[in-house]
C-alpha cells in the first residue's frame, strides 16, 4: 500500500535526519531522491509529493501527519485502511469487551505525552459507532473537543499525563521514548483494568514496539502481562480508537494552558516552524523555561539553543 502527501523543500532535511541514511539520486527525473530504509520507503518527487511503501509505511504516514501537521480524512486514507476494522478483526475482536490503550503526544516538540486506557463493553459498539468514534488521527481536533469530555463520562477510562518536567527529567535518567511509553501503558492498564466490573475479553495495546522489547523494558516493576498487539489497533477495536480521543482531547486542554504559560501559541509536531516559535519563546522567557514546555531531547532543542 502506498500512502502520499505534500512536502515542502525545507523538510527534506526532516527527512534526513529521521531516516539517518544517504538518499538515492535515481536517474528518473521526476523523482528528486530516494530514502530507502529495511521496512519502509518514502520516495520524493520534483512535484512536491512523498510516497511511502513497505511494512512500516502506514505508521510513518501517520508519524509524519503530526510532524508536518498534514491532516489525515477518510477521504486520504486509502481504501484498504478501513476506519472501523477489517472483516477478520471484526468478527474476532472487533465486537467483544476489551480495554484499548493508546498515547499523543510523542511526536510533538511542545505538550506533555498522553497515555489512556479506556474499556468499551460491546453493548456500547452501537452508541459510539453512531458518535464516529474512529482513530483521533482520522478526525479533526474541533470534532474531539466536541466530543470529548462526553466519551470520558461514558467510559470507564485512565489518563496519564507526563507533563515535560517529568519527561525531561526521564529521559535524563536514560529513558528513551518507547520505554517511556511502556511504563506510561502499563501503569494505565493495570489501574484501568482494577476499574472494570463486567467481564472483560482482551486488553488491546496499539503496537509500538515488539512485546518482547516493551516486557523488557518493564522488567523491574510489576506488569500486566495478558495484553493483545496490535498495529493500527484503532481500527481493530473500539476501545482503542476511544482511548486515543480521550488522549488527544487531554493534549489538547493541556497545550492550551502551556498557550496561556507561554503567551504565545505553540505548535503542534516539530517541523520548522516550532523552532521558529522556540526561538521567540527563548527571547521572551528564557533558555531555562523550554524545559517547561518542550521535550529537550528533541532535536529541535540543539537547533533553537544554537541560534
Amino acid at each position: 500500500m502506498n500512502y502520499v502527501f505534500s512536502f515542502k523543500k525545507s523538510d527534506i532535511d526532516l527527512f534526513s535526519e529521521h531516516y539517518g541514511v544517504q538518499p538515492e539520486i535515481p536517474l528518473d527525473t521526476r523523482i528528486l531522491m530516494i530514502f530507502k530504509m529495511e521496512d519502509v520507503t518514502l520516495t520524493l518527487y520534483n512535484s512536491f509529493k512523498a510516497m511511502l511503501q513497505g511494512k512500516n509505511a502506514y505508521e510513518d504516514y501517520l508519524m509524519w501527519s503530526e510532524i508536518l501537521g498534514f491532516e489525515i480524512t477518510e477521504e486520504t486514507v486509502p481504501a484498504a485502511i478501513n476506519v472501523t476494522a477489517d472483516k477478520q478483526n471484526k468478527s474476532s475482536i472487533y465486537l467483544t469487551s476489551s480495554i484499548g490503550s493508546d498515547e499523543v503526544g510523542t511526536g510533538d516538540f511542545f505538550g506533555p505525552v498522553v497515555v489512556a486506557s479506556a474499556f468499551v463493553d460491546k453493548s456500547m459498539i452501537p452508541a459510539l459507532e453512531a458518535m464516529r468514534i474512529r482513530d483521533s488521527k482520522l478526525m479533526t481536533d474541533d470534532y474531539i473537543m466536541s466530543i470529548g469530555s462526553k466519551l470520558k463520562s461514558m467510559l470507564t477510562h485512565i489518563v496519564l499525563v507526563t507533563d515535560n518536567v517529568k519527561f525531561n527529567d526521564l529521559t535524563k535518567q536514560g529513558f528513551n521514548m518507547n520505554k517511556i511509553k511502556a511504563y506510561l501503558h502499563n501503569h494505565a492498564i493495570k489501574k484501568c483494568v482494577k476499574l472494570v466490573t463486567t467481564p472483560m475479553d482482551h486488553v488491546i495495546l496499539d503496537q509500538f514496539c515488539s512485546p518482547k522489547l516493551y516486557f523488557e523494558y518493564l522488567n523491574e516493576v510489576d506488569t500486566y502481562k495478558d495484553i493483545t498487539f496490535l498495529e493500527k489497533a484503532e481500527s481493530a477495536h473500539l476501545s482503542v480508537a476511544a482511548a486515543s480521543i480521550i488522549a488527544r482531547y487531554t493534549f489538547i486542554t493541556h497545550m492550551q494552558e502551556l498557550n496561556h504559560l507561554a503567551g504565545l501559541n505553540l505548535p503542534y509536531g516539530a517541523g520548522p516552524g516550532v523552532d521558529a516559535v522556540g526561538q521567540v519563546l527563548v527571547l521572551k522567557k528564557g533558555i531555562e523555561f523550554l524545559s517547561k514546555v518542550a521535550k529537550i531531547n528533541f532535536k529541535n532543542y540543539e537547533r533553537i539553543i544554537r541560534k
